[in-house]
């Protein structure tokens, strides 16, 4: 990667990004975040060296190609299942904080309460709710936080659902939201000769094509 590239890479990184999210706080969704950001500091390095050596070559490089296809698809999966933890916890806090919202002061206590109690009791190690509550106790609160965490699913919505349904393509060769149809040439990617990324071509429904590049 040359420092022209590895500039504007560092300008914004995806641990950034994903760190920005409300709920995200929780330390082992950030580790999740860090690890999709290390590896796509490496991939996007990689995808540069594919596109140099198949324009220097003139045609495909098959084993660079390969090897940039399997990590790409591999990322593209932590990616859909750290944004799919994600917006659960996410939406699971709102549904909480719009609860609670029509309760009066004591049922209020006792609904806090009663959910703190839950957490505690899923945890599968005692003393880790301290994870996973924080986001409830805050939401409780602050109904800035609240809001935005309806911002941040909203906004996030078609990006998600592209990547759902490059994930449904990738790792089960199905079509997306449909029972029985299967992809078109699932784990089959191109070069896209801008970026050197992977790019797919996924049939949706009512014979729509979406392309998605990994960049």
């Amino acid at each position: 990667m040359n420092k022209e590239d590895q500039n504007k890479h560092e300008e914004v990184r995806i641990r950034d990004v994903l760190e920005s999210l409300p709920v995200l706080e929780d330390l082992y969704l950030r580790m999740q975040a860090m690890n999709i950001d290390l590896v796509d500091a490496y991939l996007t390095d990689w995808e540069h060296s594919l596109l140099m050596e198949y324009m220097e070559k003139e045609r495909t490089p098959l084993e660079s190609a390969v090897t940039v296809t399997a990590f790409s698809q591999m990322w593209i999966f932590g990616l859909y299942e750290l944004l799919r933890t994600w917006r659960q916890r996410a939406l699971e806090v709102y549904g909480f904080a719009q609860e609670l919202r029509l309760l009066d002061e004591t049922a209020r206590a006792t609904f806090i309460s009663e959910k703190e109690q839950q957490i505690k009791e899923a945890m599968a190690l005692a003393g880790s709710e301290v994870f996973y509550w924080p986001p409830f106790e805050r939401a409780a609160k602050d109904d800035n936080y609240v809001e935005s965490i309806r911002k941040a699913v909203d906004q996030s919505e078609r990006l998600f659902r592209r990547i759902e349904s490059l994930r449904m393509s990738l790792a089960k060769h199905e079509v997306p939201k449909t029972k029985g149809p299967f992809a078109m040439a699932p784990g089959y990617g191109r070069i896209d000769m801008t970026t050197g990324s992977l790019q797919w071509q996924v049939v949706l429904q009512e014979n729509e094509v979406d392309l998605i590049s990994r960049r």
